[in-house]
């Protein structure tokens, strides 16, 4: 195959794509086809060879334009090609053989060389109303015009955190038993005549003989029974008593009366004497009694009764009836004993009740209710005692969420002899309602509660002491509230000095603006069954970036403004307005600052006037106060040199295509839609956010045609050319960023002086087109 056609051709593409490439391809084959033909080259040979190749572009560029150029050159000796290269509807444009042949007979041998100039969008971005404002919520009004409604959180008060602090309070105490009570019990003995006349000699001998009949009986002198042994062990085994009392009540069944009756009882195991007692004087079938104190006595299972004595003045000379089953019946009762000590059987008993109020030191706040949101009951437990103890705690004036009546049953297993048993739980009281009136309901910050310590009677011997003990713990700990009713207290809390961001002109860099009105307002949400009062002290915005700083002036620093409180049920919060505008301070100077930075201090008063008569304030504990800086800008103002800021990426990069790109020029279109003038600047970065260049420095953009109505109604274009020598061109393939800045002015026209609105469809395109020079194939 000859190497193609020696010549020159340059031909203008506005861009360098790739139907372009294909029709640049197929006219470097129309080079080749006359250079076959002036090189003597069979022409047949020559056709069908770059046929093929042509078909193949045409597949791969399809371009009805190709297709055209083809056409036009035409010519018989090329019939073959052209029937490869073109549809058959098109074979009518046989007609342009003479082009064909002109063409083919004016090629000429040269070295090769092509030229071609390109244009490639290198930048494309604009600049609206949202590069003024950032993360803010634009407002369009009916007429289309934008205004800025900005919220920005100052400060939330939380009662419960700033002011409402439950402290933790407990009942831990160390109790030694009550009391130990057994039950009263009865024994009865008798004493009958048969046994006293077996100690009354031939007197006795004599009585025992007339049995069944009348007789008289003689005088008796110093008589006497056996000792009587008592079995108490289904009673108690020992008992050391701290009170009690036994009853002796003695009946005289006999015939005549007796006299001298000397009664006593003793411990068998020691003799230890218990009772001992004498009767003066007891007439036939008379009674008489004694009662014995048995404080400090100890008193075993197993006693010992005995009559030491007894003596008689027999029947008086006169026959009286004799049976020898008639008796003297003693009863023993023992009654209202209180155990210091025992190993007993013991009943069913409560071993400790105890009850009291337990108060909240709240140091303010008095609270007659509370609802707790999350919390706990703790219980500790040490307990001596040798039997399961029962233990219930309550809080009678509080319900859980069943509206059952708070109370927790914890059971103590027997200690070991000389040992202990503990007890250790806790108990969630989320949701608990208290009442914190007291037992009689005539008090704040109060519950009333109660302990009780019981033992069931099981029928086993145990061993209880009132020196056993029961240590309890209860704690209501971590309470945090879910609402509080009653006296809040009065209180001063300090707000700041606090500085908040304020993120409305970010994107400002440089200049100033006149504005036409500026709205402020400080909001503060009461959510708080509480009333109050509020001082700003000082407030000030704060640009960080000029150090300038504005401070709020007027009547509004230093005066109190008095806080509504909430209403409930339903919650209802009470929202106070603090309207902060030209009226009543320098507003409009504070928002021209461009700050990014509001600062602040003051204090809010809880309850300025309420001293608790009625007990009415209330608080939950998701409610609370809260501050808000609220600002409405119409965005109508009169700008000077108020320099905005958009970020684009930038991706130029080289190649096969483009490789020989040598030199050109950029252009820099400018379609600008705002009622302001323009000075534009493009800043080339590197992945690094190094600067890289700078583009179309100073440059001038006029504003939009503005109407009679101070509206913009049509953009006007503005155009910049500079060079693009092959170091700026090394510059592109390393810029990834670029950032467009336009300082805008109000302009020349006839509304420049005057506040102008700025519509939701104001915007300034900006695009950047390079002109580039491109050659491919070898330079001679």
């Amino acid at each position: 195959m000859p190497k193609p056609f020696e010549g020159a051709m340059s031909r203008k593409m506005d861009l360098f794509s790739n139907e372009q490439l294909g029709m640049y391809k197929l006219s470097l084959l129309l080079q080749s086809l006359c250079q076959c033909r002036s090189a003597g080259i069979a022409t047949g040979t020559c056709a069908h060879d770059l046929a093929d190749r042509a078909a193949k572009i045409i597949n791969n560029y399809r371009t009805v334009m190709m297709m055209q150029l083809f056409g036009l050159i035409f010519h018989p000796i090329y019939a073959k090609l052209f029937q490869k290269l073109l549809p058959q509807q098109m074979k009518s444009l046989y007609i342009f053989l003479p082009l064909l042949l002109l063409l083919c007979f004016s090629c000429k041998r040269k070295p090769t060389q092509w030229d071609t100039d390109i244009l490639l969008p290198l930048v494309s971005g604009n600049v609206d109303i949202n590069n003024i404002v950032t993360d803010s919520l634009l407002e369009t009004q009916s007429d289309n015009s934008m205004e800025l409604v900005y919220q920005n959180e100052l400060y939330q008060f939380n009662l419960a955190e700033e002011v409402i602090d439950i402290p933790d309070t407990s009942l831990d105490m160390t109790l030694k038993l009550d009391s130990i009570r057994l039950d009263d019990r009865t024994i009865t003995h008798s004493i009958s005549l048969g046994q006293i006349a077996l100690q009354a000699g031939l007197v006795g001998q004599i009585i025992i003989n007339n049995h069944g009949m009348n007789s008289v009986i003689p005088p008796l002198t110093d008589l006497s029974s056996d000792p009587v042994p008592i079995d108490g062990t289904e009673f108690f085994e020992t008992a050391t008593l701290d009170g009690g009392f036994l009853d002796i009540l003695v009946e005289n069944g006999l015939p005549i009366p007796i006299t001298d009756v000397e009664f006593e009882l003793v411990n068998a195991s020691d003799s230890s004497l218990i009772l001992n007692h004498i009767f003066p004087s007891i007439p036939a079938g008379g009674v008489d009694s004694v009662t014995v104190d048995l404080s400090g006595k100890t008193v075993e299972g197993n006693l010992v009764a005995e009559l030491i004595n007894i003596s008689s003045p027999g029947s008086g000379g006169n026959p009286v009836p004799i049976d020898t089953s008639d008796a003297i019946d003693l009863t023993m009762t023992i009654r209202d004993l209180e155990i210091y000590e025992a190993t007993a059987i013991f009943p069913a008993q409560n071993l400790v009740d105890f009850e009291n109020n337990g108060a909240y030191a709240m140091n303010g706040p008095e609270f007659t209710f509370m609802t707790i949101r999350t919390g706990i009951l703790r219980v500790d437990m040490v307990s001596t005692v040798e039997d399961s103890i029962y233990l219930t705690y309550a809080i009678p004036s509080a319900t859980d969420t069943n509206g059952q009546m708070l109370q927790v049953i914890t059971v103590i297993p027997p200690a070991p002899p000389g040992g202990s048993a503990t007890v250790s739980e806790d108990f969630q009281l989320n949701g608990v309602n208290i009442d914190l009136t007291g037992k009689d309901h005539d008090t704040i910050n109060t519950f009333f509660q109660t302990v009780v310590a019981r033992i069931d009677s099981t029928g086993r011997l145990v061993n209880l002491s009132l020196e056993d003990s029961i240590r309890i713990f209860y704690g209501l700990l971590d309470i945090v509230p879910d609402y509080v009713r009653g006296y809040i207290g009065q209180h001063r809390v300090s707000v700041g000095p606090e500085t908040v961001e304020f993120d409305l002109f970010n994107s400002i860099r440089a200049g100033s603006l006149d504005l036409e009105k500026v709205d402020i307002s400080m909001n503060i949400d009461n959510g708080l069954g509480v009333g109050g009062g509020f001082i700003i002290n000082q407030m000030a915005s704060v640009n960080t970036k000029t150090k300038n700083t504005v401070v709020l002036d007027g009547n509004l620093p230093g005066t109190l403004i008095h806080i509504n409180k909430a209403t409930d049920p339903p919650l209802v919060p009470a929202n106070t307005t603090i309207v902060i505008d030209n009226s009543n301070s320098n507003a409009t100077e504070l928002i021209e600052n461009f700050s990014d930075r509001f600062s602040y201090f003051g204090d809010i008063f809880i309850n300025l006037n309420n001293l608790g008569e009625n007990y009415t304030d209330f608080a939950y504990f998701d409610s609370g106060l809260d501050m808000s800086l609220d600002i409405t800008l119409p965005l109508s103002f009169i700008a000077s040199s108020l320099t905005l800021s958009d970020t684009i990426d930038f991706n130029y990069k080289r190649s096969a295509q483009t490789d020989n790109i040598s030199n050109g020029v950029l252009t820099l279109i400018a379609d600008n839609g705002f009622p302001l003038e323009a000075t534009m600047q493009i800043l080339l970065y590197n992945e690094h956010w190094q600067l890289l260049d700078s583009l179309f420095s100073n440059t001038f953009v006029d504003a939009g045609v503005v109407g009679s109505s101070c509206k913009v109604t049509a953009p006007t274009r503005s155009k910049l050319v500079i060079p693009a020598h092959e170091e700026r061109l090394q510059i592109f393939e390393q810029a990834k960023q670029a950032i467009i800045l336009a300082a805008f002015s109000s302009g020349k026209h006839q509304c420049a002086n005057e506040h102008l609105k700025i519509y939701s469809d104001y915007k300034l395109d900006v695009k950047i087109v390079g002109n580039f020079n491109l050659s491919i194939g070898d330079r001679p």
